[in-house]
């Protein structure tokens, strides 16, 4: 039967999901910290305490590339981002990763990082610590999260909602099982030596098969003539298998089947040193050009509804750069009603009026269950209606609060309060580091090193 009824509207599977920040009306800024943080509109430290923290990042980045890893346990306690314009106060400023850190240990990293649907990967008495309602962790892994889409369609490119992990608590409770683990899991869980691996085809294999061959124990220094710049030391690897001989699979597996023969050769590596003050020049090579990059009317693209991707570097076809779905909708709102070469009706891709964004509402559920703990991924995909994790809208608060059960919501109180780290020279009053438990400045100890682990 044919229904011609014009007040019935069939949803446009294309639609995306319901955007309550919006970005192109006044107060999008208190929409967004109310809907993301649960923060008033009033409280501009606790946004300066979000930007202080994303630029410390910033600066663990930077230093991460030019001089090394600048501290083991630094994390950006939010799940999500400030605006650039709330960086005003950024300039007073000063990070500080002059505390001394160390790595996780494999397995405890592993802890730290997997879901309970990976649990197979850990030590048995490991696994029960992921699965078991006695377990003083077991609010690390829950079962159910809440995925935010932020503006985009689909649940894999969402904000997944987890807790971040306690280290200390971490940490204290993995002493209880430590016992349980075999000589090989002992191994497994040790951070071993470099190792580097060349073919039988590489300049330098004659040189490392010298080295592997003899049985001093002393570093030998590498020619970076013969390694594409590659600099360091290496010696003999006693555990590697010798080229020529077979090499045994260490996976009981038909897809990891043995290597009849061996070609490769195996040594051990160690970095160049240079003294702990030593600092990287960041200078530009000579004869470096930076390429120009601009955005000219005539890059709108009709075909491809408007997106534009910039040239940067020498792939034109590149996909480098891009807007994404709530940026796209922004540009739609104010450059499609004033294109004055478009005819006088509007253009509006989705039928809506001129301007071309239909603010039509669609019932579409934000939380997503991607498997039980005892699962192995994603499990169940389907509307949350109660249950731990639920996410509530609530738009007569500006349109979405973030429903914690007690224990998150405690930890998310002591997020809020005061996000700490660096030293401050004026500023939002309180800022050191993040206020969780966690850390270590060697084995066992109890002062907190925040972890930027989690799933």
């Amino acid at each position: 039967m044919f229904i011609n009824n014009p007040l019935i509207t069939v949803p446009d599977e294309d639609e995306g999901p319901p955007d309550d920040i919006r970005l192109y009306e006044s107060g999008w800024k208190d929409r967004y910290y109310r809907a993301k943080f649960d923060v008033g509109s009033d409280d501009m430290e606790f946004r300066h305490r979000v930007a202080w923290a994303y630029v410390e990042g910033l600066c663990w980045v930077l230093r991460y590339y030019y001089q090394g890893c600048a501290s083991w346990d630094w994390y950006f306690p939010y799940h999500y981002a400030p605006f650039a314009s709330d960086f005003e106060t950024v300039g007073e400023f000063v990070p500080d990763f002059s505390r001394k850190t160390k790595p996780f240990n494999p397995l405890e990293q592993l802890m730290s990082v997997f879901p309970a649907a990976s649990k197979q990967h850990l030590p048995d008495e490991w696994q029960k610590l992921m699965i078991e309602d006695s377990s003083p962790i077991i609010d690390l892994y829950p079962a159910d999260f809440r995925i935010d889409l932020n503006g985009k369609k689909y649940a894999w490119q969402g904000v997944a909602l987890l807790p971040f992990v306690d280290e200390l608590r971490l940490l204290k409770t993995l002493e209880s099982v430590y016992p349980t683990l075999s000589d090989e899991e002992k191994q497994r869980n040790t951070r071993g030596p470099n190792r580097i691996f060349i073919g039988r085809n590489h300049p330098s294999f004659e040189f490392f098969k010298t080295i592997s061959e003899s049985e001093a124990v002393e570093m030998v220094d590498l020619d970076p003539t013969l390694l594409n710049g590659v600099s360091g030391k290496i010696s003999a690897d006693a555990t590697a298998v010798a080229p020529g001989l077979p090499f045994v699979s260490p996976v009981n597996h038909e897809d990891c089947q043995d290597l009849p023969t061996n070609c490769g050769i195996c040594v051990l590596y160690e970095d160049p040193e240079y003294p702990e003050d030593f600092i990287f020049p960041a200078t530009r090579l000579s004869g470096a050009k930076e390429m120009e990059k601009t955005l000219r009317p005539e890059d709108w693209n009709d075909r491809r509804d408007g997106r534009f991707q910039p040239q940067i570097g020498f792939n034109r076809n590149a996909p480098r750069a891009g807007l994404d779905h709530s940026a796209q909708r922004h540009v739609n709102h104010h450059v499609r009603g004033a294109m004055n070469d478009r005819n006088e009706a509007g253009y509006n891709s989705r039928g809506g009026g001129h301007g071309g964004y239909d603010d039509r509402r669609y019932q579409q559920d934000f939380g997503r269950d991607y498997g039980r703990r005892d699962g192995g991924g994603p499990q169940r995909y389907h509307d949350q209606r109660s249950g731990g994790g639920h996410y509530q809208q609530n738009h007569h608060q500006g349109g979405g609060n973030y429903r914690q059960n007690d224990g998150y919501q405690q930890d998310y109180q002591q997020r809020r309060d005061g996000y700490q780290g660096g030293h401050s020279r004026g500023g939002p009053p309180g800022y050191s580091r993040p206020p969780y438990q966690g850390g270590r400045d060697g084995r066992g100890s109890s002062r907190y090193q925040g972890n930027s682990s989690w799933r």
